[in-house]
């Protein structure tokens, strides 16, 4: 039961998480960029979940976050026959967001991080929980927590900004409050 919460904390983080996967990704390699937010792939890279090929299964939320990205019929092949898929494959089952050039790589997962983390933190939060709750909750109760975080949303010094930066045609400065 342990090794199944062992990346339990990156989708607990207050922020959304970013990937950069290159070379070989198997077995726990992958399961860590899974529980990511994002996934940047370098051309090349090849992943799988190999370890029914050794008589065990996947036991770090990969049988929970894999069906979640590519679907329950391709999770299914990717886990039950131990495949290995290369990055171009893994953009086009949904596994990956982008696909780069291996020396561009590191400066792609930069981009993107520095994109998220100029996103308003609250309203960022608040989607991220609402869509795992899509996934883990009943529809009411995702639709509850969805409304319950976009009232914060509308509460905060941040949209207060957000409203007042839109009127003098300037970028809003986030505060996360």
């Amino acid at each position: 039961l342990a090794a199944a919460g062992t990346f339990s904390w990156i989708p607990d983080l207050g922020c959304a998480s970013v990937a950069a996967v290159r070379g070989h990704a198997y077995g726990a390699g992958l399961q860590l960029a899974l529980a990511c937010d994002f996934r940047v792939f370098a051309e090349g890279t090849k992943v799988g979940l190999t370890e029914t090929r050794y008589g065990i299964l996947p036991d770090m939320g990969a049988t929970v976050r894999l069906p979640r990205i590519v679907g329950e019929s391709r999770a299914r092949e990717l886990i039950l026959l131990g495949e290995v898929i290369d990055a171009d494959e893994a953009l086009r089952i949904g596994l990956a967001n982008r696909v780069v050039s291996d020396g561009d790589l590191d400066a792609a997962a930069a981009e993107l991080a520095e994109r998220l983390a100029a996103q308003p933190p609250i309203a960022v939060r608040g989607a991220r929980q609402a869509i795992d709750a899509a996934w883990y909750r009943s529809p009411e109760e995702s639709f509850r927590l969805a409304v319950e975080a976009q009232i914060r949303c509308l509460e905060s010094e941040d949209f207060k900004e957000a409203r007042q930066a839109m009127a003098e045609g300037r970028s809003p400065q986030w505060r996360g409050r």
